[in-house]
């Protein structure tokens, strides 16, 4: 048996059931399929899905049950959003630049080791794309920095 034939046996199966089901009261209004709606789950992969910052700010603002996904899944949704938006290239030194941004300018303590141990690590890593796995284990505020300045 096929899939399709699998499909609507199921689909003849659940119309027939349906209209043997007595209707306990009628739907006063028609039943509107609406985002909001949606359980919590593709809410949260809606979000990930959105190409860029501004069209996931916009949809956070507009929309309370959205707002509430994104910060239940913020720093998954922001860091995958990223992904979406700024090639692999360009993450990898946008990632490195905001660590640059943490070191204090003056030359004290371990600023100047720390500066060394990041520009190595720049040259080593800067050819592999920024994974998704390692990007959702930077610091929330190192993702969250990063998508302001992009």
């Amino acid at each position: 048996m096929s899939l399709s034939n699998i499909l609507q046996d199921s689909l003849d199966r659940s119309s027939s059931s349906r209209s043997q089901l007595p209707l306990t009261r009628p739907c006063s209004s028609p039943c509107r399929p609406t985002l909001k709606n949606l359980p919590a789950e593709i809410r949260g992969l809606l979000l990930q899905s959105l190409p860029d910052g501004p069209t996931l700010r916009a949809l956070v603002h507009a929309s309370p049950v959205h707002h509430a996904s994104y910060l239940s899944q913020r720093h998954l949704i922001l860091s995958t959003v990223l992904q979406n938006s700024i090639p692999p290239a360009c993450l990898v030194t946008a990632y490195f630049v905001e660590e640059a941004s943490k070191i204090p300018e003056l030359d004290q303590g371990d600023a100047p080791s720390a500066r060394r141990s990041l520009v190595r690590r720049f040259f080593a890593q800067r050819s592999m794309p920024l994974a998704k796995e390692r990007l959702q284990h930077t610091h929330l505020e190192t993702t969250i920095s990063i998508f302001r300045h992009h």
